[in-house]
């Protein structure tokens, strides 16, 4: 991922035990000392055995000198899951032309 791209992730509440749960998720973007909010989802529920849909999140990256990005998913309940991935700055250079005339 590089700053200025647009980010989408899908979030999703799984579930592998026996019983159903629910309680609140909060969605952080975490790039250097930036941290963007991108979700509270309150009430989430997943039957046993199952998995459950949330919603699509979607921000445009900053642009830092952070090696990494992370995608914080922390639950109500203490089950908390964080996905790192590798992240550069957008080094483009815009160029202006110019015409000789």
């Amino acid at each position: 991922w590089k700053g200025g791209e647009v980010f989408r992730a899908g979030i999703w509440l799984l579930n592998s035990t026996q019983e159903s749960v629910s309680g609140n998720v909060r969605v952080t973007l975490k790039i250097g000392e930036n941290e963007l909010l991108l979700l509270e989802w309150n009430g989430a529920t997943a039957p046993a055995n199952t998995n459950t849909e949330g919603a699509q999140v979607c921000c445009t990256l900053p642009n830092t000198d952070a090696g990494e990005m992370r995608l914080c998913l922390e639950s109500s309940d203490g089950r908390s899951s964080e996905y790192r991935l590798l992240y550069r700055p957008n080094n483009t250079v815009k160029k202006t032309v110019t015409l000789n005339m």
